[in-house]
Parts: C-alpha cells; structure tokens; sequence
C-alpha cells in the first residue's frame, strides 16, 4: 500500500501485479523493479547462487549501498510478517478500507495469512 501511495503522491501510476506475479511482471517504470523482486525472492526461498546472482544483477543497477538498502528493507518486512502471523494480529479497522482496492486488485486474500484480515474475519 505504501508503494502504490508514494508512487501516485508522485502523480505517477504504476502496476503493481509483479509484486504477487514475480520479477518478470514487474512494472518497467519501476527502477530496478524486476532485479529487487528477484532478490527479494532468493533471499527468503533462493539458493546461495541464486541470491549471488540477483545481488550482482541488482548491484549492476542500484550499486552496494542500494543492495544494503534492499537487504535491510526485505529483512524488516520478513519480520514483521512473521510477528504479525505469529500472533494473528489483524488490519487495524483504519488500514482495512484503505487496504481493500490493492488486496482485490492483486488477489492478496487468497493467501493462507489472509485470515487475519478484518475483512476475511467479517466474512
């Protein structure tokens, strides 16, 4: 939701269906989109030489400082994810109705975790 926030606060638009579909659906407008998502994706389910090639593909773009950036931010949300699973905490009933457009639009609430929604406990 942040993403699709800061992307139109830019009064740009973009799709956000390679953040669910992977790297190769990610949207071109989004600088080095393709190379984050893939890096994302092998650092929580690739291999050693997978997660060494999506590092060197994302470096040829963003350098190492950007690398450290998406390591430390796939990290953080890796974690909130988890507490947030963990302990069956639920969208605050604020977040719920702003969620709901990008949910449906990226068919969030056919995950497992979707339980936790407000809106899935509502339905």
């Amino acid at each position: 939701m942040m993403l699709r926030e800061s992307v139109e606060a830019l009064g740009n638009e973009v799709d956000l269906a390679g953040v669910i579909e992977g790297g190769d659906a990610v949207d071109e407008r989004i600088h080095a989109g393709s190379e984050l998502i893939h890096f994302a994706e092998a650092i929580l389910r690739g291999t050693d030489e997978e997660l060494a090639t999506a590092r060197d593909a994302l470096r040829a773009l963003v350098g190492p400082h950007g690398v450290a950036d998406a390591a430390g931010v796939t990290g953080f949300f890796e974690s909130v994810n988890r507490i947030a699973d963990a302990t069956g905490l639920p969208l605050d009933p604020d977040i719920e109705p702003l969620s709901r457009g990008i949910r449906e639009e990226l068919g969030l609430d056919r995950f497992s975790t979707a339980v936790h929604t407000l809106n899935s406990k509502q339905a």
